[in-house]
């Protein structure tokens, strides 16, 4: 079973996660196959594969499997059941290997209440996929997605969440706390983008204005001079 290493990507049991297949080889030093299992463990730090010791990990990681190698690129792993890390051994090539304990969920989470959470999500991602250039594009992948942790797994790139948060979501016990934390992550987000796009129009017609102002004198000096070459007698 291959061990992959990430670093600062969001891992959420029961759902996708995609790689570069150019990462996964070097960090595992393998070729992916499809239906090929891997266990997929947090790093604390972002770290070339040489310099990761047994102490560089979270004690918390997610099986799976790789459901696709595609021709992009990229592979797609199919989540499964969260793991204690309870030993890692890195050899001298640089190969992990890990004595591992399934953890247990609480299953606290009413499955028509997630549902309903999950189409909100989903209009309010519909709603902001408005503002991208490839608007249909946005809209196909997002019609796709099938559980919130589909969404939060896809969009981690993208979010603005240290890795301690990012581990949080993991490590969360409660289906529906884990829940909530992902959709607390997803809203707050929003919500910082919305204020610095606000903030980068704001200072675009600052800009605006100080170019036009700028402009505006030009052409008062150039009408001024214009006045003084008819009138050479008048004072300003």
């Amino acid at each position: 079973m291959a061990v992959v290493p990430v670093y600062n990507s969001i891992l959420v049991p029961e759902s996708t996660f995609v790689l570069q297949t150019d990462y996964y080889k070097k960090m595992t030093g393998k070729v992916p196959n499809q239906g090929e299992k891997v266990t997929v463990i947090l790093c604390r730090e972002n770290l070339p594969r040489e310099e990761l010791t047994e102490d560089s990990f979270y004690p918390i990681g997610v099986q799976g499997s790789i459901s696709e190698v595609n021709q992009n690129g990229y592979i797609v792993i199919r989540t499964g059941s969260r793991v204690n890390l309870n030993e890692i051994t890195i050899y001298n090539d640089h190969s992990i290997d890990l004595d591992i304990t399934k953890r247990k969920d609480i299953d606290d989470l009413d499955p028509d209440v997630a549902e309903e959470r999950l189409k909100k999500l989903k209009r309010q991602l519909f709603k902001y996929a408005e503002n991208f250039e490839n608007v249909q594009i946005s809209r196909a992948f997002i019609a796709q997605w099938h559980s919130v942790g589909e969404i939060v797994s896809a969009m981690g790139p993208w979010l603005m969440n240290s890795s301690k948060e990012r581990y949080a979501v993991l490590a969360e016990d409660s289906r529906a706390a884990r829940q909530e934390l992902m959709e607390n992550m997803i809203y707050e987000n929003f919500e910082a983008y919305k204020i610095n796009n606000e903030a980068e129009n704001a200072q675009e017609e600052e800009h605006k204005k100080i170019y036009r102002e700028a402009a505006i004198k030009k052409q008062m000096e150039y009408l001024q001079k214009e006045l003084d070459e008819m009138h050479p007698e008048e004072d300003d």
